[in-house]
């Protein structure tokens, strides 16, 4: 039986072809997934950052009922201090009211600076929700864009896979069998070409046996990766 190269290099070429699709069939997804993502990283980044405000609000919402209790209080234990009749109670109640009015000094610093740290915090929510939609925006443009690339990719994929099949069924019945055993695993591993000096799939060298077989177009496999072999466009035959 002769061996067909001119039929096999084109079987070659579009699994090859083949391979490279399904390749990149498989890249676009994970494009997808990368893009999605990033996008999550600005939802958590966001949350992160409405957490932090939620968290500093109630803290001072906290904080300025302390002082307006505390407020109230200085102002229960004046209206005590004025009804009292020794100088003793009057100056507890002094150091009670002393004490409770420098406690609230510090509390109202301590607002001021929770008040400025939620001012900063409230333009940090906007330029998170802004850096959010700028990544939802990309990620719908990535997802169109792959999904768009995905089509055209397996528009090819099926035509080349049309034309695989058009030139596999010209193969003769026993190299038939053989290619056929094998090319669901194998793929464009399947095939192998060779300049008669090594296997263009494995880089072993030749033997002058399979040299001759090869020169006579016969049906021969590298004896070290399984390929079938054939013969590389262009290569010096021997004299």
């Amino acid at each position: 039986m002769q061996v067909d190269y001119p039929l096999i290099r084109t079987i070659h070429r579009l699994l090859k072809q083949i391979a490279d699709l399904d390749e990149r069939l498989e890249k676009g997804p994970r494009q997808i997934v990368i893009a999605q993502r990033a996008e999550k990283a600005f939802v958590a980044d966001m949350e992160t950052v409405k957490d932090s405000r939620i968290k500093s609000k109630m803290s001072a919402d906290d904080k300025q009922l302390q002082l307006a209790e505390r407020e109230a209080r200085i102002e229960d234990l004046k209206i005590k201090r004025n009804g009292v009749s020794s100088n003793k109670e009057f100056q507890l109640l002094t150091d009670q009211i002393a004490a409770d009015e420098q406690a609230n000094s510090v509390l109202s610093d301590e607002i001021l600076e929770l008040l400025e740290k939620i001012d900063g915090l409230d333009a940090d929510v906007v330029k998170a929700q802004e850096n959010l939609e700028k990544s939802h925006q990309e990620t719908k443009k990535v997802e169109e864009r792959i999904n768009q690339e995905m089509a055209n990719l397996q528009s090819e994929s099926d035509r080349v896979a049309n034309e695989l099949k058009m030139h596999e069924s010209q193969l003769p019945a026993e190299l038939k069998n053989e290619y056929q055993r094998v090319v669901g695993k194998r793929g464009e591993e399947t095939l192998a070409e060779t300049d008669l000096q090594t296997c263009g799939r494995c880089f072993q060298m030749i033997s002058p046996q399979t040299r001759s077989e090869l020169v006579m177009q016969q049906f021969v496999l590298c004896k070290s990766c399984g390929s079938i072999l054939y013969i590389k466009e262009n290569t010096p035959l021997p004299g």
